[in-house]
């Protein structure tokens, strides 16, 4: 592979690597997943409603052409999901309302933890007012994540940062960190902390 992410539950980078052989290219589709999330689940459980409330053939296709849709995102960014979704397709196309009914909640589930897990890596998320002391402690707490190799504290401070309205000063510098934590560059990262501490001594 030409890029090396971090490590994400549910995610096998090799597989998006099939699909999406270049980082720039998945890097846009893990975004546009995150930001469809809420629109792709709310199409599913409207197909779901209507084949609880009209078993009818017409219905069940509904059903099954969005759970294909929400498959083919999966596979592209390399989503173990996406056998859970191939079952909830394959009930739709065989007219199976208690594989529906008993397993599409659950998928939901696992598919909006999931975008809440890549929102580290796509910068996506609400946004929150810049707030000195809070930024300055979460990139403490991305070198911190970096020395310990505290996977989870890494993500979860580059995401707050991520989704913070930055001034302009720290744009730059935040986002060669960003790279630096994708690439888990242990060298770089404390380098670009380094540097952002400097960027806010210099007021």
């Amino acid at each position: 592979m030409d890029y090396n992410f971090p490590h994400v539950d549910g995610i096998d980078w090799e597989k998006a690597y099939h699909y999406m052989p270049t980082k720039e290219v998945l890097l846009e589709i893990l975004k546009e997943f995150v930001a469809s999330c809420d629109e792709q689940i709310a199409e599913l459980k409207k197909f779901e409603k209507a084949v609880e409330e009209d078993p009818s053939r017409e219905s069940y296709s509904s059903y099954r052409i969005q759970a294909h849709a929400m498959k083919a995102g999966l596979r592209s960014i390399g989503s173990n999901l996406f056998d859970m979704a191939l079952m909830l397709e394959e009930a739709g196309r065989h007219c199976n309302g208690v594989i529906i009914s008993e397993k599409t909640e659950i998928f939901i589930q696992r598919y909006r933890e999931l975008a809440d897990r890549l929102v580290f890596l796509t910068g996506t998320g609400e946004e929150t007012e810049f707030d000195t002391s809070r930024f300055f402690e979460l990139v403490d707490n991305v070198r911190k994540g970096m020395d310990s190799f505290d996977i989870s504290l890494l993500q979860n401070s580059m995401r707050d940062i991520k989704c913070m309205t930055l001034p302009d000063k720290y744009a730059d510098e935040v986002g060669k960190l960003e790279n630096a934590v994708r690439d888990l560059s242990m060298e770089d990262v404390f380098a670009s902390c380094d540097r952002i501490r400097v960027l806010g001594d210099n007021k």
